[in-house]
């Protein structure tokens, strides 16, 4: 099962790379994002420290490389959505939240 940690608000390169290092250090204080959608609203003791890094396919690829030199490798994996995988076909006919559940799945389940 796979739990979001965390969501950086926005599309700035910069404020990722910040957010996601002290993430990653378990610094959740300094975090400034909203973190909708997380469980960045439950106690210290039950915050874990996310086994993926993801990004959209709104973000280009040159950014997502960019921010994966930024903060490297660790015990997470780097994922990225493409735009041919939000465009199959197959899953064109879903509703909109079914669908990219269905593209995150599919996606986090080759990790």
């Amino acid at each position: 099962m796979v739990s979001v940690v965390y969501v950086v608000i926005g599309h700035d390169p910069v404020v990722a790379s910040k957010e996601f290092k002290a993430l990653l250090a378990g610094d959740y204080a300094s975090l400034s994002s909203t973190g909708v959608g997380t469980n960045m609203s439950r106690p210290d003791s039950e915050k874990r420290i996310p086994v993926v890094l993801s990004a959209g396919a709104g973000i280009p690829e040159e950014e997502f490389q960019q921010l994966k030199a930024e903060i490297g490798e660790g015990n997470f994996k780097w994922c990225r959505l493409t735009i041919p995988e939000l465009s199959a076909e197959e899953i064109q006919s879903l509703p909109q939240p079914d669908r990219l559940a269905t593209i995150w799945r599919r996606k986090l389940s080759t990790l």
